[in-house]
């Protein structure tokens, strides 16, 4: 099957499941409404807002095997490709970025006061709206074993020094179970730019495969062990199974099993 034949033949249903995931969270009316899903979608960053925990569960729901059903379509579409010309600055191997710095919660004793440290951080500032699309990750996300679960701070003490005149950093005022939904809209932005120009993300898995055999990259290989992100758990009966399980699992064999071109 051609490229040309295997994107006429997967990417509309890739569209339309994109579409469902706009009208869910609002930037589209109809399923149907496919048209400048991208740009919809990056306009949504530049003012970010607020969705509930059930159309943000229902959204993630749907978004992990669309996600990972398009990458499969990438890695499928890539396999006929041959491995290009590296610049020099390809060739230069990849380093592992440093972890978070952590910083320690050394408590300040005074007579009849004890205050942590972090109660006198600053403000951060406001983000800045993007300028640019979001890239479309080529990789599965890795499983993370035997991570640890941080509670993170919602609320600071109203203890502090009165001859202090550094400003408190202030706690946001959301409304219990709302989310941002800037780093949804930033994925979903993603997705469908790379479904507008799947030849270009082809090519750029055809960069990136150049560099893995060469061994200049930290990852060997695209796919994660396993079932693919966004699987339906196993105990799922088959009759339970939505059209984007289906999905994945034709694009996931597809990739697993598509022929490497051999130019040696």
């Amino acid at each position: 099957m051609s490229m040309d034949e295997t994107i006429s033949r997967y990417q509309p249903a890739l569209s339309r499941l994109l579409a469902l995931v706009l009208v869910t969270i609002g930037v589209a009316d109809d399923t149907r409404d496919t048209k400048d899903a991208a740009a919809r979608a990056f306009r949504m960053l530049a003012g970010p807002e607020m969705i509930s925990r059930r159309v943000h569960r229902m959204v993630r729901t749907l978004l992990f095997p669309l996600e990972a059903a398009t990458r499969r379509l990438i890695i499928a579409l890539a396999a006929s490709l041959p491995d290009p010309k590296l610049t020099k600055a390809e060739l230069k191997p990849q380093v592992p970025r440093p972890g978070p710095k952590r910083k320690s919660a050394w408590r300040t004793h005074t007579p009849g006061v004890m205050v942590p440290r972090f109660v006198f951080a600053t403000a951060k500032p406001e983000p800045k709206p993007p300028v640019r699309m979001p890239r479309f990750a080529l990789l599965d996300p890795q499983k993370r074993f035997f991570r640890k679960r941080s509670v993170k701070q919602k609320a600071t003490p109203s203890i502090r020094f009165l001859d202090d005149p550094r400003p408190r950093k202030p706690v946001p005022q959301t409304i219990p179970g709302q989310f941002s939904d800037s780093r949804l809209m930033r994925r979903v932005a993603a997705l469908a730019n790379a479904l507008d120009d799947l030849p270009k993300q082809a090519r750029r898995f055809a960069r990136w495969r150049a560099r893995c055999n060469r061994k200049l990259t930290l990852r060997r290989s695209a796919m994660r062990l396993g079932p693919p992100p966004g699987s339906p758990p196993l105990k799922m009966p088959s009759r339970d199974h939505r059209d984007e399980h289906e999905l994945l699992a034709e694009l996931h064999s597809l990739a697993y099993y598509s022929p490497r071109l051999d130019t040696s």
